[in-house]
Order: structure tokens, then C-alpha cells, then sequence
């Protein structure tokens, strides 16, 4: 297990395990080294630790406070300063207009709140979808179903192997591409017949490395269907590299 060394406000401090700078909560940015390396270089970057930044779940911000209605205050009578005279003064029934106006300015608060609270939910809703993939949760979208592999149908395709504990299946070609699944040491998986027209530069074992991604389909999960980099597979001695 590597230790690690971080630079952090211009101080270098370690060494630290995998478990420790999972709980200083060290950010992608964070430059890192261990022995075997160079140089420094930013966490992300280091296959080992990107399992720290996948575990990130996205910040939730609850909604505002809903806005209570305005309640007027009542209103005391005049006091009591003699006996009328009914005759002379005749009592009016008193109008109704005042509830109908406060019972409308009540309805027109409720529906207002009701508009900010569903116009702050799409807001958050909206800022959920725009987070970069790195925050995600990995194969949030599905890819279409395939048939059960039956290696005895596979004769004349090409079985590559994983030469790592837990390689990654990504959905593009992309080292920060969404994991759809992860082979275990060993694990077989189909050559589908596309490889990437570029290369890309990963470390393996310390050691940067540069080589074509490769589209596969795991044997033990025919809907796992991606990319893995050509460092992490072994190939059988006849493929055509």
C-alpha cells in the first residue's frame, strides 16, 4: 500500500495511508506523490484515490421557508356613550364585501408561495443535472439491454482478461467517464471490435503508461458494455494490436 505525501497551503505534510486522506477529505486539486513518482501531480489523477471523489455525493439545499398569510388584526368597537334612539337611527346590516377581500388577498398569498416554492424545486433540479460526471452516481443511465453471454457461442472472438484488482468499464473512452462496471482480477471479457484513434496517458503500478481504450463486454454482466484502457487487459497473443 503506497503512502502518500500531499502539499497543502504551500506545506508539504505525510506520510499518509489510502484510509487517511480519506478522512482529511482531500480535494481533486490536491497535489499528491508517493514513491515511484516523478513529480507531483493532482489527486484525480492518481488511479488509486479516484475512488475518494466518486464517493462525493452532490450538496442538497432545502427550500425556503414557506411564506405564512398576513392575518389582520381586530379591530375594538367604539366605546359606549349613551342609549340610541332605534327609531331615529336605524341599524345596516353590515356588508360582507370585507371578507370576500380578505379571503382573495389570502388566496392570492398562497398561490405566490406556492409559484416561489415550485421555482426554487426546478432550480435545484436544474444544478442536479448540470454537476460534472466525476459527482454523479456511476451508470445513472443504462445502456441498452444484451443477451446473456454463452462463452461456448464464442469461438473465434477475442477473450481479454483483467490484470488489476478492480478495473473500470467507462462509458466513453475518457479517464473521468461515468464507471458502468468494474472486473475483478482476471475477469474475462468480449473484444467487441472498436478501439479509441488516440492514446491516453494513466498510471500502472507508478508508472505513467500510454495506450489505445478498447470497447468490451463483461462475461459475468452482458449489460456492462464500455471502455477499458489497453494497460489494464491482458490480450491473447494473436490480437491484432
Amino acid at each position: 500500500m503506497n503512502k502518500y505525501f500531499i502539499n497543502k497551503d504551500g506545506e508539504e505534510k505525510g506520510s499518509f495511508s489510502f484510509e487517511e486522506l480519506k478522512e482529511m477529505k482531500i480535494e481533486r486539486n490536491t497535489m499528491v506523490w508517493f514513491s515511484g513518482l516523478d513529480k507531483w501531480v493532482k489527486a484525480e489523477h492518481v488511479e488509486e484515490l479516484k475512488p475518494l471523489f466518486e464517493m462525493i455525493p452532490p450538496k442538497i439545499t432545502l427550500p425556503p421557508p414557506f411564506p405564512s398569510p398576513q392575518i389582520p388584526e381586530r379591530v375594538a368597537p367604539p366605546p359606549f356613550t349613551g342609549i340610541v334612539n332605534l327609531h331615529s337611527q336605524p341599524v345596516k346590516p353590515q356588508s360582507n364585501n370585507n371578507y370576500w377581500i380578505l379571503g382573495f388577498l389570502v388566496l392570492c398569498l398562497i398561490g405566490i408561495g406556492a409559484w416561489y416554492y415550485s421555482k426554487n424545486q426546478a432550480t435545484q433540479s436544474q444544478i442536479t443535472v448540470n454537476e460534472s460526471p466525476a459527482t454523479q452516481k456511476p451508470a445513472e443511465r443504462k445502456q441498452k439491454k444484451y443477451k446473456k453471454i454463452n462463452k461456448n457461442e464464442l469461438e473465434g472472438d477475442f477473450i481479454l482478461t483483467s490484470n488489476g484488482g478492480k478495473v473500470n468499464i467507462r462509458q466513453s473512452p475518457d479517464i473521468n467517464s461515468t464507471v458502468l462496471y468494474q472486473l475483478n482480477r482476471g475477469e474475462e471479457a468480449v473484444y467487441l471490435g472498436e478501439k479509441s484513434s488516440f492514446k491516453t496517458n494513466v498510471m500502472v503500478n507508478n508508472v505513467e503508461r500510454n495506450n489505445f481504450w478498447y470497447k468490451v463486454q463483461a462475461i459475468e454482466n452482458a449489460d456492462a458494455v464500455g471502455w477499458v484502457h489497453g494497460d489494464f487487459l491482458n490480450f491473447p497473443g494473436n490480437f491484432p494490436h
